[in-house]
């Protein structure tokens, strides 16, 4: 019992010097819980108690208090008592030493063997701790790219949405523009028609109104032609539900799938000097006066009841491909527009009359096609 008491003590004394041992090998501070250090004393303490008493039973043993004999018997015997108990202590002392010198070399190999993997343990976390920070900075410079992308993208979606806008009000402008009253202009100057600015007729000069140069009647026609080939060619594509819209002249009903070209005559625009082609023969009229020579005013008003012809004929598609209820403000018949001639031998003042009916007749045909866009 003894001896396991010793064993005890001596286990618990090298466990303390162990953990003494690693907190000065490593930086790491190895201490013991308050409920282990209280137990741990406790039993220190019982083991000191313990020991003091066999020391002292063992000292009585070792140098006992000499009897007061003479006899020769009982100093032989008390001497043989001693060398035995001195025998048992010096054995038992060797077998603590051995096992001491055992336990000494475990501590070595377990303090080496811990200290390792201490070691090991540490340069884990320290290279956890270097990745783990390289990761930070990369998962901030990622943050930081990131952050400057969607600067740029908001800046981006800012200028398109601004552009957007932009565009939009450029939209509502250009639809609330009537873009064939802009690009002919179809008004009045007193008592003559005009088209962009360009009279169509001619009076006696007076001081009222002074003749209209052949110059700007031919720039008028030139105009009427280049607005008559245009309104061909809108009407030219077969007319959609989709792109049909209710006019605010009159109701129209659905129109048919069929395009308009003009079938006896062709108009060529051709600045102040257009013509009028007929199809059939492939012949030409100038629909262009004041150039002098035989005959000139009889071919020019040939090709002016022609260019009347086809807005007739296109007046008359409106009416039964778009809108029935559709009519000319002036009445075409053959070579007369709202019952006056279109002929310039009529007389200037007739002409002029009838060329303005003409334009007023061209204007009605601007309105029904802005009603459709």
């Amino acid at each position: 019992m003894q001896s396991n008491m010793l064993q005890d003590h001596e286990i618990e004394k090298e466990l303390l010097d162990f953990f003494a041992f690693a907190s000065e090998k490593s930086s790491i501070d190895f201490v013991l819980c308050n409920e282990c250090l209280e137990h741990t004393h406790t039993q220190l303490k019982q083991e000191y108690t313990n020991l003091e008493t066999e020391l002292e039973r063992l000292q009585s043993q070792i140098e006992p208090t000499p009897p007061p004999s003479n006899d020769k018997g009982s100093k032989i015997k008390t001497s043989f008592v001693e060398k035995h108990t001195l025998d048992q202590l010096e054995k038992q002392v060797k077998e603590l030493e051995a096992q001491e010198s055992h336990l000494s070399t475990q501590l070595d190999m377990l303090e080496q063997t811990y200290i390792k993997e201490v070691e090991n343990v540490a340069k884990e976390i320290q290279q956890q701790e270097i990745e783990n920070q390289q990761q930070e900075m990369e998962y901030w410079n990622q943050y930081n790219d990131f952050l400057l992308q969607i600067g740029q993208f908001v800046q981006t979606k800012h200028s398109y949405d601004q552009h957007i806008q932009i565009l939009f009000q450029e939209f509502q402008k250009l639809n609330t523009c009537n873009m064939l009253n802009d690009a002919f202009h179809i008004w009045f100057d007193g008592f003559f028609g005009t088209i962009n600015t360009f009279k169509l007729g001619r009076l006696n000069s007076t001081s009222y109104h002074p003749n209209v140069e052949w110059n700007e009647i031919n720039a008028a026609l030139g105009q009427c032609a280049l607005l008559l080939q245009s309104l061909e060619r809108f009407f030219s594509q077969p007319p959609t539900k989709s792109s049909h819209t209710t006019s605010p002249i009159s109701s129209t009903a659905p129109p048919s799938q069929k395009g308009f070209a003009f079938t006896k005559y062709r108009v060529i625009p051709n600045g102040s000097f257009p013509k009028i082609e007929q199809i059939s023969n492939n012949t030409l009229m100038e629909l262009s006066g004041g150039s002098g020579g035989l005959f000139w005013q009889s071919k020019f008003e040939k090709a002016m009841i022609a260019f009347l012809f086809c807005v007739k004929e296109l007046g008359d598609y409106i009416h039964s491909q778009w809108d029935a209820q559709f009519e000319f403000p002036y009445k075409i018949e053959a070579e007369k527009v709202g019952g006056v001639s279109i002929k310039i031998s009529s007389g200037d003042e007739t002409w002029t009359k009838s060329c303005k009916y003409l334009l007023s007749n061209l204007k009605w045909l601007i309105l029904f096609v802005s009603s459709l866009l």
